[in-house]
């Protein structure tokens, strides 16, 4: 088992370099997009709008048959069908995809309206043309999808972080040169991104081509449509969880609170960006290869324990630090206020990936229909509590709403997948790792006020003290301890640092 998961981290390294590639531009541009000079607190507001919206038009387009391939894809049955599989697949997007964008294209003055709604912006004329370069982008970004998820389950991930790399340094260069020298403003940005979006297409065509078989295994597309079409709800509506908040704040509060709430959320999210989603591109494929192992319960309950560990020690590092981070990488100094939305979101995250450990019960066992119904059922419960917290704690409200609804989310899924397929995860350590990462941030919050170097001093102490902690609270098992020790004796050596890293390479 612990072979397993020296793997994961090797590949979470690997395939991390290619997903933080993909986001780092919004993260590095930071400094950029809160100055003034260029982007005002509301610009920033109407970008974190379009993010999401983004977001929920890639789900619509993609139809979720990337979570159909990746489940049959290695599936006995299938395999020596695997090219037409994925080209099913691909064909059955890039039609959704023209389709639905096709439908938006010709309705972007009424979408323009919608979004701006009671809302006085001065650059409106030109957001019609920025959602038209919105939809191409999204286009482009549901069918990148499938020969992402290709390389996954090809275990390239390489090939991947190189092609992500890639983007991101196009997007990067573009995005400066567009909006700095040549002074175009936001759709500058999405220019930018859409450049950034073709030239990986383009560099991923190679690869499409050679797993390719030009079939429509139609007893394929059907297994492919069953399993998937519970999860295109879930997809979409888990989407509008990330829309509802702003869109609420945009009502209630206006476009500039919406920029504050944009930076709190995208500095926490910076956790799933980094980690989470890094971990779950190695760990996903190797959760379904080994659905019929005869220790695959005890390994899918160990990766829930060790995955809370590594990132509320991530969580705690990120909530502590936070303050530091945007007093350096913004030169507006109303953006403080998003301060403490940071460590909602960042306990949003981490009951999210609860959830995501939980649901391979259901994915096993091919109960994908509960997953929609959970899905639906805390979307509603979102819209409800952000209705409810918005108009009364602003931002703060959206955050808090957030973080219930994912621990709801959580707690529903684990419910249901025990019935249907039993884990005996070891709850009892992550409420060990919830209850020292909360009080450890909570004594760092009382610092706050100090001389910052002072202040980073006493933090690094506090998040150093977060694995002692767990060990006084007897949260090691003794073969992991002798795992840590022989890591220790290993990394600590720096003669043999080269070769250590030769080693993960290999």
């Amino acid at each position: 088992m612990f072979k397993d998961i020296r793997q994961v981290v090797k590949d979470s390294i690997l395939y991390g370099m290619g997903n933080i590639a993909v986001k780092l531009v919004g993260f590095v541009l930071i400094p950029l997009y809160t100055d003034e000079k260029y982007f005002s607190p509301a610009d920033y507001g109407l970008m974190g709008l379009l993010e999401v919206t983004s977001q929920i038009i890639i789900a619509v387009m993609g139809l979720s048959l990337f979570s159909g391939l990746i489940r049959w894809y290695w599936d006995d049955e299938y395999k020596d069908r695997q090219k037409s599989i994925f080209f099913t697949t691909l064909l059955f997007t890039f039609a959704t995809s023209i389709f639905v964008g096709g439908l938006l294209w010709f309705n972007v003055d009424g979408l323009s309206a919608l979004i701006l709604y009671g809302e006085e912006y001065t650059m409106a004329s030109r957001v019609p043309y920025i959602l038209q370069l919105l939809i191409l982008y999204s286009i482009l970004a549901a069918l990148i999808e499938l020969p992402q998820n290709l390389l996954r389950l090809k275990s390239k991930p390489l090939f991947y972080s190189l092609s992500n790399i890639t983007r991101l340094l196009v997007t990067l260069v573009l995005t400066v040169y567009f909006t700095v020298s040549l002074e175009r403003g936001i759709w500058g940005i999405y220019e930018a991104q859409l450049i950034g979006v073709a030239v990986q297409l383009i560099i991923l065509l190679p690869l499409i081509i050679r797993n390719s078989s030009l079939h429509v295994d139609r007893a394929c597309t059907v297994q492919l449509l069953t399993y998937s079409y519970p999860l295109i709800f879930s997809a979409i509506i888990g989407n509008l969880l990330t829309v509802f908040d702003r869109y609420f704040i945009k009502s209630f509060q206006g476009l500039d609170e919406v920029g504050f709430y944009s930076l709190g959320y995208k500095v926490g999210n910076t956790l799933k960006v980094f980690v989470v989603t890094s971990v779950q591109l190695a760990l996903t494929p190797l959760l379904m290869k080994k659905m019929n192992d005869p220790d695959n319960k005890r390994f899918y309950a160990k990766v829930l324990t060790y995955f809370s560990f590594g990132l509320m020690f991530c969580a705690l590092g990120l909530n502590l630090f936070s303050r530091e981070g945007i007093i350096l990488v913004t030169t507006n100094p109303d953006y403080i206020n998003a301060l403490y939305v940071i460590p909602f979101i960042t306990y949003a995250i981490f009951f999210g990936m609860m959830r995501e450990c939980c649901l391979i019960g259901l994915q096993v066992t091919k109960k994908t229909k509960i997953i929609s119904y959970v899905i639906v059922s805390i979307t509603i419960l979102n819209f409800v509590l952000n209705m409810i917290l918005v108009p009364v704690m602003g931002m703060y409200g959206a955050a808090l709403a957030t973080t219930l609804v994912q621990f709801v989310a959580w707690f529903a899924c684990y419910v249901y997948a025990q019935r249907y397929y039993p884990i005996p995860y070891e709850l009892s350590k992550v409420w060990k790792v919830l209850v020292v990462g909360t009080v450890l941030y909570l004594a760092g919050i009382m610092v706050n006020g100090v001389n910052m170097w002072i202040g980073i001093v006493i933090k690094c102490g506090i998040l150093a003290s977060y694995p002692f902690l767990l060990y006084w609270w007897h949260f090691y098992e003794q073969e992991e301890l002798v795992n840590l020790k022989g890591a220790w004796v290993k990394w600590s050596n720096l003669q043999n640092l080269k070769e250590n890293i030769r080693n993960i390479k290999k």
